[in-house]
C-alpha cells in the first residue's frame, strides 16, 4: 500500500444516513475536512427548509404553508395539536381567510397553555416584516436568528452539522448580495432546479474525507474505504408485510400475543429476502475499496458484563469466518 494516502482518498460508507452524525462530529472535533454526500441537497436539509420558511413567512405572513412550517420548527416548536386548532378555526371562520389572521384574532384564546407564545411569535414576524425591502436578505436572516432560539435548540439537540449548515446558509446569503427576499428565494429555487448539490457546510470534496451511503457509492471506487456502521441492526418491529404470494399480512395477535401462522410464514420469507439483499449490499460496500478496507463496529456487553452477540454485517462476517468474537 502506498504511503501518501490523503484525506481525499478516504471514504466512509454507511448503510443508513442516521450513522453519519457520529463520524461528522468526530471528524469536526479532530479538525479533519470532510464532505457529506447525502441523498438530499443542501437546500433540502430540514434546518435549511426551516429558515427558508421563516424568510417566506416574514416576507408574506399570509403564506399558510410556510407559516405552519415556521410554527413547527425548533425556533418556536408549536405542537401539532395547536396547529390543528388553528387550521380548524381558519376553515370555519370566514373573517380569517389566513392562519396569520387566526393567530392575530384568536390565537391566544385557541391555544390554551401555548397561547402566551402566540403573541411573541406574531410580534417577531411583524418586526421582521418591517425589514423586508429595507435590508438585505442575509441581514433579515441574521436578525431572525438573533431574535430566536433556533441555533440554541439545534445545539441542545446535538445537531452540530445543522448548526454549521445554518452558518453556511447565512454566508451564502451574504455572498449573493441579494436584497429582496423574493429574489433570494428564487435564487435558491434555481439551485434546486439545476440539481446543485452543496457539500453541507464543506463545499469541496478535494482533500476531504467523504461520508456517504453504500447505495450512493455504487459504481464508484476509492483507495481507502471504511464501512462505518457494520453492526447496524435495521428494523426490529412488527410491520405490515406485503407478500407477492400471501398478500397483505397484518401483525394481529391473539389474547396470548401470538401472531398468526400466515404472518409468521410471511415474516420468515421477508427476513430471508432481506438477508440476501444485505449480503449483496455488503459485497457492494466491500468491493468499493481499491487498496484498503476498514470495518468499524462494536459488540455490546450483556447484562452480566460479558460480550454479547454480534449484530448486523459483523455477525454475518464473524459467523462465516468463525472469528469467535461473541462472548
Amino acid at each position: 500500500t502506498r504511503n501518501d494516502v490523503g484525506y481525499g482518498d478516504v471514504t466512509i460508507l454507511c448503510r443508513a444516513s442516521t450513522s453519519f452524525r457520529a463520524y461528522e462530529e468526530a471528524l469536526y472535533r479532530a479538525g479533519i475536512p470532510f464532505v457529506t454526500v447525502a441523498g438530499r441537497g443542501f437546500y433540502d436539509r430540514p434546518e435549511i427548509r426551516d429558515l427558508l420558511n421563516a424568510l417566506i413567512s416574514i416576507a408574506d405572513p399570509t403564506d399558510d404553508l410556510a407559516l405552519v412550517g415556521l410554527l413547527r420548527s425548533p425556533a418556536f416548536a408549536f405542537p401539532d395539536s395547536a396547529l390543528y386548532r388553528l387550521c380548524k378555526e381558519r376553515r370555519s371562520n370566514k373573517q380569517a381567510p389566513h392562519l396569520w389572521d387566526v393567530l392575530q384574532q384568536r390565537g391566544e384564546q385557541l391555544l390554551g397553555e401555548d397561547g402566551p407564545r402566540v403573541k411573541s411569535f406574531a410580534h417577531t414576524v411583524s418586526e421582521m416584516h418591517k425589514l423586508v425591502g429595507r435590508a438585505r436578505a442575509a441581514d433579515v436572516l441574521k436578525a431572525f436568528l438573533d431574535r430566536t432560539d433556533y441555533r440554541a435548540a439545534l445545539i441542545q439537540a446535538g445537531e452540530g452539522r445543522a448548526v454549521r449548515n445554518v452558518a453556511k446558509l447565512v454566508a451564502d446569503a451574504h455572498a449573493s448580495g441579494i436584497v429582496a427576499i423574493a429574489e433570494f428565494l428564487e435564487y435558491v429555487a434555481s439551485l434546486r432546479d439545476y440539481g446543485a448539490r452543496e457539500g453541507e457546510a464543506r463545499a469541496t470534496a478535494e482533500g476531504a474525507v467523504r461520508i456517504m451511503t453504500v447505495h450512493k457509492a455504487k459504481g464508484l471506487e476509492f483507495p481507502v474505504v471504511v464501512i462505518g456502521d457494520i453492526t447496524y441492526g435495521g428494523r426490529g418491529r412488527r410491520d405490515v408485510l406485503i407478500d407477492s404470494d400471501l398478500g397483505v399480512l397484518i401483525p394481529l395477535t391473539d389474547d396470548e400475543d401470538h401472531l398468526s401462522a400466515i404472518y409468521n410464514l410471511g415474516s420468515t420469507r421477508d427476513k430471508d429476502r432481506e438477508a440476501a439483499e444485505l449480503d449483496r449490499l455488503l459485497y457492494v460496500a466491500a468491493t468499493r475499496a481499491k487498496e484498503k478496507l476498514i470495518l468499524s463496529g462494536f459488540i455490546k456487553h450483556n447484562q452480566a458484563g460479558h460480550g454479547g452477540t454480534c449484530a448486523g454485517w459483523l455477525g454475518r462476517i464473524a459467523e462465516a469466518h468463525e472469528l469467535g468474537l461473541e462472548g
